[in-house]
């Protein structure tokens, strides 16, 4: 029941816009995502609610912004040196200026910012626990591998309304979430994958000029034409739908994985608690013969 409810809100938010602004509209669905998160957590699945953000948590999450950015940086990079892209500015159009470009770019980092943390705590947050304490039966290793690769392909598919979409986009965004699944087993903790996807997001459109899961941006700080081969450009989709992206995607798997051996974390003990249910204590009734009348 959980997991329909909470899916049914992001399908309904990821169908259309609420209001004509593109931030409140971000804030007011991740805002929705997060709460149905916590009472699903709290009251439908009993859990305690610990403290969430430690040095630990910041770390992870500057830590994953670098990557998110220096993946999208790369990807931009190899893209120009082969030729793939025209860069035609650098700066805003002759119709803005740069306080409204500026202006543009802080809007689109909240944008990001909302969409990741909503998204995360949907997909690798509720989802991907649930989905492992389900299957717990069959072990925590093959549990959790089997919820990173369910929860990824729905991931996936929640993107069959943009844009351009096409069979490979959807193989790319699915590899991006079972990426930031590993992140969260690998890590333990949401901070990293949220940090990567608010900065390749953020760097990939308002930034470099990209496409966004198939959405342009009008307003962006370079502004490029897209020339290359679309199997590995991703064209109007966006990098996720070609073969940089993807490659781009095992790279930063490949940095989380070293970022867990520096925390000397245990992806085997993660696993272990991903796929354990540990209800909040409750207050049991005490016996009428103990107490004082």
């Amino acid at each position: 029941m959980p997991y329909m409810l909470l899916m049914a809100v992001a399908l309904a938010l990821n169908a259309e816009s609420l209001t004509e602004s593109i931030v409140f509209d971000a804030l007011i669905q991740s805002f929705a995502l997060i709460t149905a998160t916590v009472v699903c957590f709290r009251f439908l699945d009993r859990r305690p609610i610990g403290r969430v953000v430690n040095l630990v948590w910041v770390r992870n999450f500057a830590f994953g912004m670098m990557l998110g950015a220096a993946a999208m940086s790369l990807i931009m990079l190899v893209e120009y040196l082969m030729g793939w892209i025209q860069v035609f500015r650098i700066g805003p159009t002759d119709e803005h200026s740069w306080s409204k470009l500026l202006g543009m770019l802080v809007n689109y980092w909240i944008v990001f910012t909302a969409v990741a943390f909503g998204e995360e705590a949907l997909s690798r947050g509720y989802h991907l626990k649930n989905v492992s304490e389900g299957l717990r039966f069959l072990g925590p290793s093959n549990a959790s591998l089997i919820a990173i690769l369910a929860t990824s392909s729905f991931f996936g598919l929640l993107h069959l309304s943009n844009p351009h979409t096409t069979i490979i986009s959807t193989i790319g965004i699915t590899l991006a979430g079972i990426m930031l699944a590993f992140g969260r087993v690998a890590t333990g903790t949401l901070a990293a994958p949220i940090g990567i996807h608010l900065t390749w997001n953020f760097f990939q459109g308002p930034v470099f000029g990209f496409a966004v899961s198939g959405n342009d941006f009008s307003e962006r700080l370079f502004t490029i034409e897209q020339r290359g081969p679309e199997i590995w450009t991703g064209g109007a989709f966006g990098p996720e739908a070609g073969l940089l992206g993807i490659i781009a995607i095992g790279w930063i798997t490949v940095g989380l994985w070293w970022r867990s051996s520096m925390l000397q974390n245990s992806i085997p003990i993660e696993t272990l608690k991903l796929a354990r249910y540990r209800p909040r204590k409750t207050k049991r009734a005490q016996p009428k013969s103990d107490r004082i009348e």
